[in-house]
């Protein structure tokens, strides 16, 4: 249970204007009570990276929209390191439309380049029923352009 306005929320007493699941990051269990959410985590492809000591597979993950590395940890446990979006851009298609794509610097032990992203979805992921677009997103929380882009959504949103 979590308070919004100051007073317990339930699921049945949630109006849709308050702020209280994407606030606190939560979601409603069975019984109707606010429970922390888990971020999704999901395989999304696997880039070869050339290092000084010769090609290296990187292995790309998505975790709540974020591109990182997965990692497993001596005790079992995985680890995600998000990496950094150095920029977003477009290229045009042969079609005449215009496909997006994120650039991510790589961490010094994965060769510290840069590697490209997709950010829409292909006939590999049609095949493996992998929705690129419910996972990646091009400026996921956590991204330093995230809040001065995501408050503008409103005003953007309510001119259409």
């Amino acid at each position: 249970m979590i308070h919004c306005n100051m007073s317990p929320v339930f699921v049945d007493q949630v109006h849709s204007r308050c702020d209280a699941p994407t606030k606190f990051g939560l979601s409603t269990n069975t019984h109707g009570f606010w429970t922390p959410c888990v971020e999704k985590s999901t395989f999304v492809e696997t880039k070869n990276v050339a290092t000084p000591g010769g090609p290296h597979e990187v292995k790309l993950f998505a975790k709540g929209g974020q591109i990182g590395l997965s990692e497993l940890t001596d005790t079992g446990e995985v680890t995600f390191t998000p990496l950094e979006r150095i920029r977003t851009h477009r290229t045009p298609s042969q079609a005449g439309t215009c496909r997006w794509y994120n650039d991510y610097r790589l961490p010094a032990d994965h060769g510290a380049g840069t590697i490209t992203v997709r950010l829409h979805g292909n006939d590999d992921d049609r095949k493996r029923k992998f929705n690129r677009t419910e996972n990646v997103r091009p400026i996921p929380p956590g991204d330093r352009d995230f809040e001065r882009l995501y408050r503008r959504r409103n005003d953007a949103e309510s001119i259409n």
